[in-house]
Formats: C-alpha cells, sequence, structure tokens
C-alpha cells in the first residue's frame, strides 16, 4: 500500500497575512495568488485562517477596508505536521467540513494542504493502482512481429 505523507503534497510556498490587516488586503492577496485559504501568523506562528468564504459572508466590499482579519479569521485551528498521513489529512477536512490544513513544524508554519492538493494526490494514487492492475496482463501477451 502506498504511503503518501503531508510533506509530499502540501504548498511549502505560501501566503500568510496578520490579524491587523483589513479584509480587503486579505482579499486582494486571494486574488492576486489564486488561492482561497490565508494562514494568519504572528511572529511566524499560526494563529488563524481566513478563506474567501469568510470575507464574502463577514461584510458588503465597501466595509473590507475598514474590518480587520483578526475580528473574522478562525482562531481555533485544525492543523498537521509533515509527517502527517495524507489520508488522516483527508479525513479531518471531511470531518471538520473545511477545504485546507495549515502544515505545522515545532509551533511555525510551514506549508498548507488543500482540497486541491489531496484531489492531485487521489488522481496519482488512482493511476497507480490502475496500472499496477493491467501492466500484468500486458507483460503476459505474446507478441508476434511481422515481416513487412
Amino acid at each position: 500500500m502506498l504511503v503518501m505523507l503531508v510533506k509530499d503534497r502540501m504548498s511549502p510556498r505560501f501566503i500568510t497575512i496578520g490579524p491587523g490587516a483589513s479584509l480587503a488586503k486579505a482579499r486582494s492577496l486571494l486574488d492576486h495568488h489564486r488561492i482561497r485559504h490565508l494562514p494568519v501568523v504572528e511572529d511566524g506562528n499560526p494563529v488563524g485562517i481566513i478563506t474567501d468564504r469568510d470575507i464574502r459572508s463577514a461584510a458588503p466590499a465597501s466595509s473590507l477596508g475598514q474590518v480587520k482579519v483578526g475580528e473574522i479569521m478562525t482562531r481555533n485551528l485544525i492543523m498537521v505536521t509533515p509527517a502527517t498521513r495524507v489520508q488522516e489529512a483527508a479525513k479531518l477536512m471531511v470531518t471538520h467540513r473545511i477545504g485546507g490544513l495549515p502544515v505545522q513544524r515545532e509551533g511555525k508554519l510551514v506549508g498548507i494542504i488543500t482540497e486541491t492538493d489531496l484531489l492531485k494526490a487521489f488522481v496519482e494514487i488512482v493511476e497507480t493502482a490502475t496500472l499496477e492492475r493491467i501492466a500484468p496482463d500486458y507483460a503476459r501477451r505474446t507478441v508476434t512481429v511481422v515481416d513487412l
């Protein structure tokens, strides 16, 4: 059985924001980088996460400049480590109905793993399993070479 770890699938390059930033700044970062999850950090430590959905439901567009990220971010973070199995990360996302998990090592944020990362891993697993299943059939076939 294939064992895949979060460190193999997480995005080690990620964009963060501070809790004192405005929702307008958060919206701008999400749009510019085409992401949906923005870890909130203070002194390199994860203190929350804010999503595009949080921003859409929190305030009308006209007030995004006045509302701070820290006012609406999710504070009770569910996090994983690089050594967490991908299957466990997926179960956490399903159980808690969330689309991304910050990845931490020794209290510091080192990445993020999202639904998209997990879907890519799933596709790879299915393709590998399919190849392993059909490869023996091809290996047993007799090939006849015909002179033209």
